[in-house]
């Protein structure tokens, strides 16, 4: 008999990927620290490692160690030619109203002290290093943190109603980023990412969305790598400006989601919601895996805003 995956669950999951994560990412330190260098000249590696070992097989394990029906969970359908086109179109658009959110807590962070503004891999300087870097930066975590969250955590929560599944899953993948320079961006991408596989039923959508953000990241590092870096002080009128292109981006992206609506009619069946928003977030919230991973997010943004601030 074939189950169907819970909210507890889910949550468990969440937290033991991020757990994982973080032992994993200490570990890793803890070793370039010893021997040297060795984080550095291994990251895209690492970064591999942690996309399928520490994201990828909790989630598998846990369907499969629960029987739990992993072709309906994960929605392997077609999301269709036509709603698959629109989701590349959308892409560019949305990657920098996201990339616009990202701008405000940079905005603010800069009084508290100096932003980092080094990437956390390597920018890649010839077309094959291109290829490699988008095979563990795009097409990875397309896969494996798509399982994740659109696969796993929206299946979870969909019986509070689809839409709030949306949001939910949304929020938990710019929680899971453990980045505060980087969770209103990945928000909402989440959020975006979730309608697709919603509305074509199919978690395809999902990686093809998130594939094409993470593709034009790349794309672009590549591109500017060698562009000057200003570290200068960001002002208020680059922050207008950036939020001005940004919602002109979004606007693109509203129309193009109405297209994308119509693109997908018949196609989704949605939940209606029977809980209130209030009683929904209560309950999240004070669950014992949610509360660990909350506990956890604090403590790492508490020694983050230490650390720039010194």
């Amino acid at each position: 008999m074939e189950n169907k995956v819970t909210v507890t669950g889910a949550n468990k999951v969440f937290m033991l990927v991020l757990v994982i994560n973080i032992v994993f990412s200490f570990v890793t330190e803890l070793v370039d620290i010893a021997f040297g260098n060795i984080l550095d000249d291994n990251m895209l590696l690492i970064l591999m490692m942690i996309q399928f070992y520490c994201i990828l097989f909790p989630a598998l394990f846990y369907m499969i160690g629960n029987k739990i029906n992993i072709k309906d969970t994960l929605r392997f359908n077609s999301p269709g030619l036509l709603p698959s086109f629109l989701i590349i179109l959308i892409s560019a658009p949305a990657f920098y109203a996201a990339s616009a959110l990202n701008s405000i807590v940079f905005y603010i962070l800069q009084f508290i002290g100096r932003v980092p503004d080094d990437l956390p891999i390597p920018l890649p300087k010839n077309p094959g290093e291109v290829f490699v870097t988008l095979l563990v930066i795009a097409i990875a975590p397309a896969i494996c943190e798509e399982i994740l969250h659109r696969g796993l955590l929206l299946k979870a929560y969909e019986n509070r109603g689809t839409m709030k599944a949306v949001v939910i899953s949304g929020i938990m993948f710019g929680v899971f980023h453990f980045d505060i320079t980087n969770l209103l961006g990945p928000i909402l991408l989440g959020i975006l990412f979730g309608y697709y596989v919603v509305r074509t039923n199919s978690i395809f959508a999902g990686v093809i969305a998130h594939f094409m953000n993470n593709f034009l990241a790349t794309i672009l590092q590549y591109l500017l790598k060698d562009m000057e870096r200003d570290s200068s002080f960001y002002t208020l009128q680059d922050l207008g400006y950036t939020l001005l292109f940004g919602a002109i981006c979004a606007v693109f992206v509203f129309l193009l989601l109405i297209c994308f609506k119509f693109a997908t009619e018949g196609k989704c069946r949605i939940k209606e919601s029977r809980t209130t928003v209030l009683n929904d977030a209560i309950s999240i919230i004070s669950h014992w895996p949610i509360v660990v991973v909350i506990v956890l997010y604090i403590i790492f943004i508490g020694l983050y805003l230490i650390t720039i601030s010194l």
